[in-house]
């Protein structure tokens, strides 16, 4: 997941980049920049997201979780 993160930040970087290097603003390609920022920042709290606990009543109804490693 981390990877897919960062290759979306690639264009951000890239034009960061060529800017400290002396390449002109350009306000459309600085546009796609924040956007690929924003797609960075969605796709981080997505990542969140996915990790949520069940709620309690769930596990209380189903019982708790047992792994390949739990006895019987």
């Amino acid at each position: 997941m981390v990877t897919g993160i960062l290759t979306a930040a690639i264009p951000a970087l890239g034009y960061l980049f060529a800017l400290l290097l002396g390449e002109p603003f350009v306000l459309v390609t600085a546009l796609g920049g924040v956007i690929a920022l924003v797609g960075v920042a969605v796709a981080s709290t997505a990542r969140d997201a996915s990790r949520r606990r069940e709620p309690a009543a769930t596990v209380a109804r189903r019982g708790p979780r047992r792994g390949p490693s739990a006895p019987g």
